[in-house]
């Protein structure tokens, strides 16, 4: 009879064991988190950031610039991975890093799976490395993550931010990441001719990549944004000396895709490239007529020389914008040059077919270094579309530039 007792004892002493660690558990994350709804990963709006991201150093000779919610495979919870684009001089300086992650109401960083993934890049000093840190709440978004070795102190806390979580039905059709100029100088009067012109043919959202802004930009940028409902964001760009053109490019590529999980397509341009539809005077309608699959679609880029002549018709305003001025493309030197498109989807422009015809191409405009080409030449092509917008357009630059 004891012996009975004694083993339905033990039976009842690990049940109610089990049931008071899960209990414990339960309360432990109470705890650590409270009560509160869970938001979406990215509640702010673009433009309305605490701040943007900046290149900053963590350690020895490794560099981070910004953190983002990014996804797991097999898991679809709000924020399940922080993921952070770094250069580093060598892999060996991150292979060791630990991870962990800063949440509102904890009074403590919680520990995270760390992983690390290195790129080299040809006449680059750097890897491209992106640090991720995985977390076992991927309910909740951390505001913070920090990374340390396992003798050191924890580094900064590296921000991260948040990017709007939107509906299919509720994403913006496109997005354009302005690229920071190749060359150091003056862009003022051409960065203000490019967003004037993609938002006068519907473009509403702009991130610019850039070391600093120009006053006047910024003042004609004000202006649209309050009237015509456009968001602009300034993402300053600083990185370490040392990066070649391709892996700044890549590095650029993705982040504007960080930011741009709000929008159905996006793009990024040189501000001396204009997007134009084909047979429309609205990007958003041309676009959101298109069917597209997901992935990258390869746009043909026509380049315009300043050295053809002007076209007689824009001599009669005071300030011609340089796509009212050229009017000839050169076939030639237009040759292996293309932009991406990138449809995220799913939204209002997802189809089934991966080959749609996209009505949309990209203008380049500025010298070509050539004295000896002339517009009578076979490989000078006249496009009569943008000289269409000579009696609406400067009208619309005349209200916001000053």
């Amino acid at each position: 009879m004891l012996v009975v007792l004694a083993v339905l004892s033990s039976l009842c002493f690990l049940f109610y064991k089990f049931k008071y660690d899960r209990l414990y558990n339960i309360i432990q994350v109470l705890e650590v988190f409270g009560s509160p709804a869970p938001i979406r990963c990215g509640g702010l709006l673009p433009g309305g950031l605490p701040g943007a991201p900046s290149w900053r150093s963590i350690g020895s000779e490794v560099y981070v610039y910004s953190a983002q919610c990014t996804s797991v495979p097999g898991d679809n919870g709000t924020c399940p991975q922080v993921s952070v684009l770094t250069l580093t001089a060598k892999q060996e300086y991150v292979q060791n890093l630990n991870c962990k992650l800063w949440y509102e109401g904890s009074l403590h960083p919680l520990q995270g799976t760390f992983s690390f993934s290195t790129e080299e890049h040809e006449g680059s000093s750097l890897l491209s490395t992106v640090l991720s840190c995985e977390t076992r709440y991927a309910a909740r978004v951390p505001f913070g993550v920090s990374f340390y070795k396992s003798n050191e102190d924890l580094s900064d806390i590296i921000p991260v931010f948040q990017v709007p979580f939107v509906s299919s039905a509720e994403k913006s059709i496109l997005q354009i990441c302005v690229l920071p100029p190749e060359k150091p100088g003056e862009q003022a009067a051409a960065l203000k001719e490019f967003f004037l012109l993609h938002a006068f043919l519907g473009v509403k959202e702009f991130i610019v990549y850039s070391p600093a802004l120009p006053h006047s930009f910024i003042k004609t940028a004000i202006k649209v944004q309050a009237e015509l409902n456009v968001q602009v964001r300034h993402v300053p760009w600083s990185p370490p000396g040392g990066l070649s053109q391709p892996q700044q490019l890549k590095l650029i590529t993705q982040s504007c895709y960080y930011n741009s999980k709000h929008a159905e397509n996006y793009i990024l341009l040189q501000h001396n490239h204009l997007l134009l539809p084909n047979h429309s005077s609205n990007l958003t309608t041309s676009l959101s007529k298109t069917s597209l699959g997901a992935g990258p679609y390869s746009l043909e880029v026509r380049k315009f020389c300043s050295e053809y002549p002007n076209d007689p018709r824009s001599a009669g305003l005071s300030r011609p914008p340089a796509f009212l001025q050229s009017t000839h493309f050169n076939t030639e030197l237009s040759k292996g040059i293309s932009a991406q498109l990138y449809h995220a989807g799913p939204g209002r422009t997802s189809g089934l077919t991966s080959d749609s015809g996209l009505e949309v191409r990209v203008h380049e405009y500025g010298p070509c270094q050539r004295f000896d080409i002339s517009e009578l030449d076979d490989t000078a092509v006249h496009d009569p579309d943008p000289i269409s917008f000579i009696k609406s357009f400067p009208a619309f630059i005349a209200k916001y530039q000053d």
